[in-house]
């Protein structure tokens, strides 16, 4: 997926991570060509997210 780095995947609902400089919009045009879409909402990580995801390395590309 464009600009994701990490997909928590829970069956019927999906959460995707993507790098700072990802395009949102990008990604629900790829998404809507795959799967059907009933929720896409985007918000900012939290500081405990930051902080896991800084100490493990991640979203850094």
């Amino acid at each position: 997926l464009p600009g994701a780095f990490r997909v928590k995947d829970a069956g019927k609902q999906a959460e995707i991570f993507l790098a700072p400089d990802a395009d949102s919009q990008a990604l629900l045009t790829e998404l809507i060509g795959r799967v059907s879409i009933h929720r896409f909402d985007i918000r900012e990580p939290s500081l405990h997210e930051i902080f896991v995801r800084t100490v493990r390395g991640e979203g850094h590309e």
